[in-house]
This record gives structure tokens, C-alpha cells and sequence, in this order.
């Protein structure tokens, strides 16, 4: 069974007459934390992975395991270009 959860690490373009900031290149001091709670989750795998606009997988840019609680908590690699990221827990 997977649990799939996406967080958009992405800003705000502001009022509209200006261009959206350039997203960050090789960006490699996010930290993502969060908990799985579908039944028993406990030393689950979580696997982080960048999509591009289209939402396709183009790079894998984290892995870790959960704790027997379901915490987990990693940086992301340096090829994270900034990017909606797709949270993908294994269990």
C-alpha cells in the first residue's frame, strides 16, 4: 500500500506585473518533515521526487525511513531545481 501526498515548494508571483522569481538552482538545504497516518506506518520508506510542470517525475531528490511512529524528516538532494515535489510513502 502507498500513501501519496505532494507539497508545492513554490512562491507567489506577487501583483502580477512582475515575473514569478526564478526558482532556486541545486538548492540543497530544504529539510521536508512530516508524519504518515494510514493504520501501522512505522520503518516505512519515504521517497521524495521532483515534477515538472506537466507533473512527471524528473528527478529523484530524497529518500529516508519513517520512525515506528511514522515521523520522517530529510533534506533534499542538490539536484532539487525547485519544483513541485511528490511524497511517496512505501509501508
Amino acid at each position: 500500500m502507498a500513501l501519496v501526498a505532494s507539497a508545492l515548494l513554490a512562491g507567489c508571483g506577487g501583483n502580477g506585473s512582475s515575473p514569478p522569481p526564478a526558482a532556486p538552482q541545486g538548492t540543497s538545504n530544504i529539510e521536508i518533515s512530516g508524519l504518515v497516518t494510514k493504520g501501522i506506518v512505522g520503518l516505512g520508506t519515504i521517497l521524495a521526487q521532483e515534477l515538472n510542470s506537466s507533473g512527471d517525475v524528473i528527478a529523484s531528490i530524497g529518500e529516508t525511513s519513517t520512525s515506528v511512529e511514522g515521523h520522517y524528516k530529510f533534506k533534499l538532494s542538490g539536484n532539487y531545481t525547485g519544483g513541485p515535489v511528490l511524497m511517496t510513502a512505501r509501508i
